[in-house]
C-alpha cells in the first residue's frame, strides 16, 4: 500500500469509528426510524472493522520487512565490530552496545496471534490501537538506535528524533495518525544501511548511549 493510502486508512478507521458513536444520537434527534439507523450506525461499523483489518495487515507487514532490514544490519555492523582488536575502540564501544541492540529473538507466530486477538477480534477503540503502536514503536526505536550508535562512530548513521509522541498521539486519536506512523518506519528502515568505512578510518567521537545517552525504550 503506498503512502498517501496507509495515511488515508488510519484517519479513515478514525472518523468511522466516532461516525459510528455519533450516529445514534444524531439520527434520533433528526427523527430517522430504527430501521434507517441501524443502517447508518451498520455502515459506520463496517468501515471502521475492514479498516481496522487493513491496518492490522499493514503493520505485520511493515514490521516484519523493517525487521529483515535491521537484522541484516546489524549483523553486518556486528561482523564489522568483531573484525577489530578486542582492546580497540571500535570494539570495547561497539560491542558492549551491540549487546543492547541485540534483540530477542522474534516470533513472528505470537506478533500474528497478538494483533489477531488484540486488534482484529477485538475491535474496542483506541485499545485495538495499542499493539499496533507497540510493534511500530518498537520497530523503529531499534532502527533509530543503531543509526545512532553508527552516527557516534562514524560510520554514517544520523541522529534521529524518537516518536513517543507521535504513538501517543495516535492511540488517543483512535488510529488518526498511524499512516503516518508507518511511513516515518517504512523510510527510515529504507535509510537504514551499513557500509563499513576504509581500512584503517577511526571510530568517531560520542557518548554511548549504554552510559548515559537517551535511546528510545
Amino acid at each position: 500500500m503506498n503512502k498517501i493510502a496507509v495515511i488515508l486508512l488510519g484517519m479513515i478507521h478514525s472518523v468511522s469509528g466516532l461516525l459510528a458513536l455519533l450516529s445514534i444520537p444524531f439520527s434520533l434527534l433528526g427523527g430517522f426510524t430504527l430501521g434507517k439507523i441501524s443502517s447508518l450506525v451498520g455502515l459506520f461499523l463496517a468501515i471502521y472493522f475492514i479498516s481496522g483489518i487493513a491496518m492490522v495487515y499493514e503493520t505485520y507487514v511493515t514490521v516484519m520487512e523493517a525487521s529483515s532490514i535491521y537484522s541484516s544490519a546489524l549483523e553486518k555492523f556486528r561482523t564489522y565490530v568483531e573484525s577489530h582488536p578486542v582492546n580497540s575502540p571500535v570494539y570495547l564501544y561497539g560491542y558492549q552496545n551491540l549487546r543492547i541492540l541485540t534483540p530477542p529473538r522474534d516470533n513472528q507466530l505470537k506478533m500474528f496471534l497478538v494483533l489477531l486477538v488484540f486488534s482484529v477480534i477485538n475491535q474496542v477503540p483506541f485499545l485495538n490501537i495499542i499493539p499496533l503502536t507497540y510493534y511500530l514503536g518498537r520497530e523503529y526505536s531499534r532502527i533509530r538506535n543503531l543509526m545512532l550508535l553508527q552516527s557516534q562512530l562514524g560510520l554514517g548513521g544520523k541522529y534521529v528524533p524518537d516518536q513517543v509522541g507521535m504513538e501517543i498521539l495516535t492511540i488517543i486519536t483512535n488510529g488518526f495518525t498511524f499512516g503516518f506512523m508507518v511511513s516515518r518506519l517504512h523510510s527510515l528502515s529504507q535509510t537504514l544501511v551499513f557500509s563499513p568505512p576504509p581500512q584503517g578510518q577511526g571510530p568517531g567521537l560520542g557518548t554511548p548511549f549504554y552510559g548515559g545517552g537517551t535511546p528510545s525504550p
